[in-house]
C-alpha cells in the first residue's frame, strides 16, 4: 500500500532525490513501469485480498467478511482512481507536458462543492440523484 500512496503522491520534481523513494518521481515517460504497477499489480493485490477473505476458511458471518476487507465502494473507487489516473496522465504525457505530479490531482474542492450543495438541501443523498 506505501508503493501505491507514493504512486498517487508525487509533489515536487526533487522529493524523489530528497526521501530516497524512487516512486515519488514525477511522471515523465509513457512506459512509466508504475503504470504497470498500478494497473497490474496493484490492483491484482486488491483482487487477491477480497479473494482471500472471502474463501478464508471458519464460521465468519457476511458481516465479519465484510469487516475483513476494503467496502464494495472503496473498492471500486480505487479501481476507478488507477485507471483514471494511468489514462489522464498517459494523455498528458503524450501530447508534449514535460511532467505530471500526480499529487496535484485532487477532487477535495469538487466533493467541497458538492458537500455544500446537499448541505443547502439538508440531504446525505449523492447530489447526481437529486438533479436526476
Amino acid at each position: 500500500m506505501d508503493r501505491f500512496f507514493d504512486c498517487l503522491d508525487t509533489r515536487n520534481l526533487n522529493e524523489a532525490d530528497r526521501t530516497c523513494k524512487p516512486d515519488l518521481q514525477a511522471y515523465t515517460q509513457l512506459d512509466d513501469p508504475r503504470f504497470d504497477f498500478l494497473e497490474e499489480e496493484f490492483l491484482a493485490y486488491l483482487e487477491e485480498w477480497q479473494t482471500s477473505v472471502n474463501h478464508r476458511p471458519g464460521q465468519f458471518s457476511k458481516t465479519d467478511r465484510q469487516k475483513m476487507c476494503l467496502t464494495h465502494q472503496t473498492f471500486r473507487g480505487l479501481v476507478m482512481t488507477v485507471h483514471a489516473f494511468v489514462g489522464v496522465t498517459k494523455y498528458l504525457l503524450s501530447q508534449g507536458v514535460p511532467f505530471v505530479l500526480s499529487n496535484k490531482f485532487c477532487q477535495d474542492p469538487i466533493e467541497e462543492h458538492f458537500g455544500r450543495h446537499r448541505g443547502m438541501g439538508r440531504t446525505a443523498d449523492v447530489i447526481a440523484y437529486s438533479l436526476l
